[in-house]
């Protein structure tokens, strides 16, 4: 019934948006939508993250930051999975893992619990989960991170990602569809196979052994995000679909 009602109000309305067209391209499999004038119009990013970016310390060693819920979908067990090869490269590193918990583990558990019992006891002093953080939190967590990682199965636009590009941090992100969107190979981010731990610590030490790629990618995807994710730029893009959608009516 719930799928029936949601293809009916998308086959039926004046005009409808999307975040993005991977979001487009799953909901018409989905739904068995017929529908082809989607608006994408994606979401803006929060003003509070277009902020200088503050260097790491180097003497506490490299911070690789996860944020986003604790959830299957999006990947943080692989992340988890890749910790034994770049410790074994990295042995300061630290890694935070930055969201709130969900029950979306195998057999629908803890995700917290879950990733903590992938952790050997010999590395937990090395990652925290800071649980569910507020925007001014997760800002300082950004400008502290040396490398952000998203390793999510799917996403529909990757808000967390952006928030981390307009802060000048470089990203690697999992190949999925709406992550293509965001980032462009090897010029505001990288990205990493999904599935694969091993590829994932590949991407992740890349960019841990190259400081002027860091600045550079980071540089970029700050920019990039200024221009097409500012509130202000988003904003023009749902008035010219609320406009267009008035003319027809």
């Amino acid at each position: 019934m719930q799928d029936w009602l949601e293809r009916r109000a998308i086959e039926t309305a004046d005009s409808v948006t999307a975040i993005s067209q991977a979001t487009v391209d799953r909901t018409k499999q989905i739904l068995q939508v017929t529908r082809n004038d989607f608006n994408v119009t994606p979401n803006p990013v929060n003003e509070l993250f277009f902020s200088p970016v503050e260097a790491p310390s180097a003497s506490s060693g490299p911070l690789v930051l996860f944020a986003g819920r604790l959830e299957w979908r999006k990947g943080p067990d692989i992340l988890i999975r890749a910790l034994p090869a770049l410790l074994e490269q990295y042995p300061t590193a630290r890694f935070c893992l930055a969201g709130g918990d969900t029950n979306t583990a195998p057999g629908g558990k803890s995700g917290l619990a879950y990733l903590s019992s992938l952790i050997p006891a010999s590395l937990r002093a090395q990652i925290e989960f800071t649980g569910f953080l507020e925007p001014q939190q997760l800002l300082r967590k950004y400008r502290q991170a040396t490398v952000c990682v998203f390793p999510s199965r799917w996403e529909g636009f990757g808000l967390v990602a952006a928030e981390a590009m307009a802060c000048g941090k470089a990203i690697v992100v999992s190949d999925t569809p709406g992550f293509r969107e965001l980032i462009s190979e090897g010029v505001t981010g990288l990205f990493a196979k999904g599935e694969d731990p091993e590829g994932l610590a590949s991407a992740i030490s890349m960019l841990l052994n190259d400081s002027k790629l860091r600045e550079t990618l980071g540089a970029a995807a700050s920019r990039d995000v200024r221009a097409r994710f500012r509130g202000s730029a988003v904003g023009e893009s749902i008035l010219g679909v609320y406009r267009k959608a008035m003319a027809v009516a």
